[in-house]
């Protein structure tokens, strides 16, 4: 099986030619998949608020799927991300790194469905795919310097390959929704259930 790689300039094509509500979908469910380790965060450094952070996700997701969300919540949603960023006196053995992509990739998340942004959409998984890239370098012992080879490593452990394939099925789902092969509503609920489910392992057994 050849190796899947984060290319944004392709990831950028693909999206360009979805609609904002496919967009904002694709990179909810970026976030959805790291909200457990904003919670592992919280609950090891006694602060944060998880349910803040899951409220603002359940907000998006709502929008998305067509239940009267207001733009003056969503942005009221946006600001409460925001407030939840990780101060640098928060790192516990690099956990709060994770958690500030979490929070990130949230805020990504809901700032591209505010604004139309396809960068915003990127950015999102971009969290995704460097909360992983990071996981992977933390497991190997050493004095953190990344060669060529290392790179191959980290691009090829399973972690990585795992979320490069979730994301090319949630852009192959909503290229169904887009052209009419399932409903948008029935499209956009599967990938955020798929999401929930994956969230459990992103980052292997360590996630549950």
């Amino acid at each position: 099986m050849s190796i899947l790689r984060y290319d944004e300039r392709d990831l950028w094509k693909q999206l360009e030619r979805m609609p904002d509500r496919l967009r904002g979908a694709f990179a909810a469910a970026c976030a959805q998949r790291q909200v457990r380790n904003y919670v592992h965060f919280s609950k090891v450094a006694g602060r944060g608020r998880p349910d803040v952070l899951i409220g603002a996700l359940g907000g998006l997701w709502d929008d998305l799927l067509g239940r009267q969300i207001t733009e003056n919540n969503l942005r009221q949603q946006l600001d409460a991300c925001m407030s939840l960023l990780p101060d640098e006196q928060d790192i516990h053995d690099g956990i709060a790194y994770y958690a500030d992509d979490a929070v990130s990739a949230a805020a990504y998340a809901i700032g591209a469905r505010l604004s139309s942004d396809i960068q915003q959409v990127i950015w999102a998984a971009r969290r995704a795919y460097n909360a992983l890239d990071e996981f992977v370098c933390a497991e190997k012992p050493g004095n953190g310097a990344i060669d060529q080879k290392e790179e191959e490593r980290i691009l090829s452990h399973s972690l990585v390959q795992a979320e490069l394939r979730r994301q090319r099925v949630d852009l192959a789902q909503l290229q169904k929704i887009e052209v009419g092969s399932i409903s948008e509503m029935e499209g956009i609920a599967e990938v955020r259930r798929r999401a929930q489910i994956d969230a459990r392992r992103f980052f292997g057994s360590k996630s549950e």
